[in-house]
């Protein structure tokens, strides 16, 4: 496998199920390890299932944000699923034409208590 340019480490923030119980929102930032790569993207997400969501945004302020290029093709674009395969366990798997493959794990953190209905 090739060594990639981007080595870097990302952090994300996403609210699911804020509309209508389906859409939400997120945003990630990512930094360059060994460099001075900077990217953030913002987005949305779908829930499809319980356990599952797909997601898509673009790159905002960065240097490969659509603020800072000229061309439409030149900004960050993203797009991938989540899956919660154990409990509050978050696995995010994604694809950018400008990166490539990127994966996020997560712990998810409600902020509503589940009643239980017996």
């Amino acid at each position: 496998m090739p060594k990639s340019t981007y080595d870097a480490i990302k952090v994300n923030f996403s609210a699911n199920n804020i509309i209508l119980k389906r859409l939400g929102l997120y945003t990630s930032l990512e930094k360059g390890l060994n460099s001075e790569y900077l990217a953030n993207t913002f987005g949305i997400n779908v829930s499809v299932h319980q356990y599952a969501y797909l997601w898509t945004g673009f790159g905002l302020l960065a240097d490969n944000g659509i603020l800072n290029t000229t061309v439409f093709t030149k900004f960050r674009k993203e797009f991938g699923i989540g899956i919660m395969p154990y409990k509050l366990t978050l696995l995010r798997i994604g694809w950018s034409v400008e990166v490539g493959p990127t994966i996020t794990a997560g712990i998810k953190i409600p902020l509503t208590k589940h009643q239980n209905k017996n």
